[in-house]
């Protein structure tokens, strides 16, 4: 397998699994208290836009040429990162 494809794969892998915590995050979210609701949501509305350029930055991976996806690699990397960072404090605040 490529080393293009293989990292379409994890990337794939990682999408998948951070849409279904975010599901969980969005129960946990609709069940907070009142006075916690407010903050919790502006976290995951956060959460929820760095998750979408995720997913566009992954769109622009799987259509690049060969040459291409190498850049678009080291950006999508920085992004996941931020993503990561963002989606840890989120959770240790939200428990």
């Amino acid at each position: 397998m490529e080393k293009r494809d293989l990292y379409k794969k994890e990337y794939e892998a990682q999408l998948d699994q951070y849409s279904e915590q975010l599901v969980i995050l969005r129960g946990k979210v609709a069940g907070a208290q009142a006075d916690m609701k407010v903050e919790y949501e502006e976290q995951l509305e956060k959460l929820e836009k760095k998750f979408s350029e995720l997913k566009e930055k992954y769109s622009h991976i799987s259509q690049a040429s060969e040459e291409a996806w190498k850049d678009l690699q080291q950006g999508s990397e920085k992004a996941w990162h931020e993503f990561k960072s963002a989606f840890d404090k989120a959770i240790k605040h939200f428990q």
